[in-house]
């Protein structure tokens, strides 16, 4: 085999594992873990938009409102950490939840400035059917879903974020 015929076999042969690992790449970032688990979130997302869209908030919203309930007095800053989300996004959030009549916030009398969220009645209706929506729309995307099966997609989920977490310092 001449020098030339060598270059041009070896340049197909990389150019061939190249194109191979490039298009693995490709599925990868199209079926691979992360891409599964943000489908799954946003599937998920929307068809619980859809069921609480009649009670006129988003299920970010809801997800607040929940916090709220499960610990009135809840600063923001708090609710960002367990959401997982910025502040600045957990604040606006409160302000159109509070303009809706749903949360009521008032100034931390221990520390003057934390702010404390607290449910108007109006808004603890609210989270309380958002609640039965979203405890449907869990019986509904689960229904074909083993007890074995769903013990273990938790497990393992609760396992990718702590270790995620750990490896982003996040």
């Amino acid at each position: 085999m001449t020098e030339r015929a060598a270059s041009s076999a070896e340049t197909d042969a990389f150019e061939s594992t190249s194109d191979i690992s490039l298009s693995l790449g490709a599925e990868d970032l199209e079926e691979g873990l992360t891409a599964m688990v943000g489908k799954v979130f946003f599937f998920t997302r929307r068809v619980f938009d859809d069921a609480v869209r009649p009670y006129d908030v988003t299920s970010s919203q809801a997800s607040v409102l929940n916090r709220i309930l499960n610990d009135p007095g809840i600063s923001g800053a708090e609710i960002s950490r367990q959401m997982m989300t910025t502040r600045q996004a957990v604040r606006l959030t409160l302000v159109a939840l509070e303009r809706k009549g749903l949360v009521e916030r008032r100034s931390d009398p221990d520390n003057g400035r934390a702010v404390q969220a607290f449910l108007t009645e109006r808004g603890c209706s609210v989270i309380l059917k958002c609640r039965a929506e979203g405890e449907e729309v869990e019986r509904q995307l689960t229904k074909n879903v083993d007890e074995r099966e769903r013990r273990m997609v938790i497990q393992f989920l609760t396992s990718y974020l702590e270790r995620s977490q750990s490896a982003t310092n996040r």
